[in-house]
């Protein structure tokens, strides 16, 4: 199956023909999430951080996803390369799914975001200045933090959560999954007391309180992403 047939509401440019899925190592397909082209070209295999900018408003990665269009929402804010990473992970492990300017605007408010898969977790725990860190939220490993200029304070981990389904002997099935969250501030000690008036404020209002505003997707109530279908995730 190609990633074409995969992901069929793309449109693709006719030359150079696309590498069935998954693209090799070896080169590099820039896309835009908008429907418009997608085209190789050679790239070195090890390269992580952003590499060139190909068009207005996109990113270019050497990944399987490496061009993300900026988001709208995020337009206009010089990002650091930190945070243009972060976008890049939430946007690769949803590639299926175009996502609205909306929903951008609830992850500057502080949504509380579940990837499907601890890929995503994987990726964010290896970026520069990621430590571990603490909060009130359900995890199953550790959590991390980073600190970050436009995005504040960016919280993540993994946990298991139900699945519909039970196996032959009837025990429930779990799947794994990646949370992230953006906070407005740190729970170093200089940012402790407004962090702690944030807190009040999610406790009296029942949203999270985030760099850009408030959102109603909490952790009981999250924003659950989805994944594209064949996508090596785990």
């Amino acid at each position: 199956m190609s990633y074409q047939q995969i992901c069929p509401s793309r449109v693709y440019a006719p030359q150079p023909p696309i590498t069935p899925y998954p693209i090799e190592a070896s080169h590099k397909v820039c896309q835009t999430f908008s429907p418009q082209i997608t085209y190789i070209q050679p790239q070195q295999r090890h390269e992580y951080l952003p590499i060139q900018n190909v068009a207005n408003n996109q990113i270019c990665f050497p990944r399987q996803i490496t061009v993300v269009t900026i988001p709208r929402p995020l337009r206009g804010i010089e990002l650091e390369n930190n945070e243009k990473q972060i976008v890049r992970v939430i946007s690769q492990y949803t590639e299926c799914q175009i996502l609205s300017a909306e929903i951008w605007r609830e992850f500057l408010k502080g949504a509380y975001i579940v990837l499907e898969g601890i890929g995503p977790y994987n990726e964010l725990r290896s970026l520069p200045k990621t430590s571990e860190g603490t909060s009130s939220h359900q995890s199953h490993g550790p959590q991390y933090r980073i600190s970050l200029k436009n995005f504040r304070e960016c919280l993540f981990s993994k946990k298991a959560i139900k699945t519909a389904f039970r196996d032959l002997n009837g025990r429930q099935i779990y799947k794994q999954v990646t949370w992230i969250q953006l906070e407005n501030y740190s729970t170093r000690l200089e940012e402790l007391i407004p962090h702690i008036l944030d807190y009040v404020k999610f406790v009296l209002t029942g949203r999270n309180q985030g760099p850009f505003g408030s959102s109603q997707f909490t952790e009981h109530n999250p924003l659950q992403l989805g994944v594209c279908p064949n996508r090596d995730y785990i």
